[in-house]
């Protein structure tokens, strides 16, 4: 009889973690998606403030505020129709996170050539199970962006757009911003157009 209450328990429990990791699971697939078309629908999802990391915890960080501006890079993302599809997500209990990999394309990636860029997210949650911050990590073998991709187009604009190549990729560095995402976009044109 024990040995079946306790069959029965860990059935009872196994079931509930399975609910709750599905719960989480389909929670960031609906945070990622709905970062492409409704904006504010992200909240329903996360936190009131969401702590955002590149590469490391360790490297300087960016909030995201619920009602507030975008940032410099949620404006990149919005005039170049950034979109993420996931490939595979997991619960990890000890951290309380959820990590995935995701493939992140964008209006950019498609103009130079690139392919989707693939990433690793962490999602780490509050409490209440909301999004209280992610860490984005480039995933160094699948990473689009490369100098095959971009050197071409920095010659070119070397030669032709010198000014603008100067203001936009300093120090081969982006410069995220509405204004110089939709300056890029017709630098690429241009690029396009003269090969």
């Amino acid at each position: 009889m024990y040995f079946k209450i306790c069959i029965i328990g860990f059935v009872v429990l196994a079931s509930c973690q399975n609910e709750k990791e599905e719960k989480i699971r389909t929670f960031v697939k609906y945070y990622e998606a709905s970062k492409g078309s409704d904006r504010e629908a992200i909240w329903e999802y996360a936190a009131d403030t969401v702590w955002v990391w590149f590469e490391s915890k360790e490297n300087e960080l960016s909030l995201r505020y619920q009602g507030k501006p975008k940032s410099k890079w949620g404006e990149w993302d919005e005039v170049m129709n950034a979109t993420s599809n996931y490939d595979s997500i997991w619960f990890n209990y000890e951290e309380n996170t959820v990590k995935g990999i995701f493939y992140e394309n964008n209006d950019f990636y498609k103009l130079i050539g690139a392919s989707a860029n693939k990433t690793l997210r962490t999602y780490f949650l509050d409490e209440h199970l909301k999004i209280s911050g992610i860490l984005y990590q480039r995933i160094p073998t699948e990473n689009s962006i490369s100098d095959k991709h971009m050197q071409p187009i920095v010659d070119w604009a070397l030669e032709n757009e010198s000014l603008e190549i100067a203001e936009l990729y300093p120090n081969n560095e982006f410069v995220p911003s509405t204004e110089n995402a939709f300056r890029w976009k017709k630098l690429l044109e241009r690029y396009s157009n003269a090969k």
